[in-house]
């Protein structure tokens, strides 16, 4: 599910959060920051992993905003290696060496 907007994004989230096993959000948008998308959703949902991408160094509001969880931040640029190491973080799995993705801690 894509949206371009936040506020439809969490629209969208809030009618089913169980629906989604992942927010990926961009610090940096209109209305809503990604920060403040990750908070309102975790109000639904507290145990959402969420994936937060910026352009900034660091992260204006990451001292306070996104409420405790399981969280990534990448920078950008950033690389599919990154993108894959950062999904594999936030869903406890890890790849064995024939390839295949198990379930567990990496």
């Amino acid at each position: 599910m894509a949206c371009t907007r936040s506020p439809d994004a969490l629209e969208t989230f809030a009618a089913a959060p169980k629906r989604f096993a992942l927010v990926v959000t961009d610090y940096t948008m209109p209305s809503l920051t990604g920060a403040q998308l990750i908070v309102a959703c975790r109000h639904l949902r507290p145990d959402l992993p969420v994936l937060l991408y910026t352009g900034w160094l660091e992260v204006p509001e990451a001292g306070h905003a996104p409420a405790p969880g399981r969280m990534a931040v990448l920078h950008k640029p950033f690389s599919l290696p990154e993108l894959d190491s950062a999904l594999r973080q936030l869903w406890g799995t890890r790849q064995t060496e024939e390839g295949a993705v198990r379930a567990g801690v990496a």
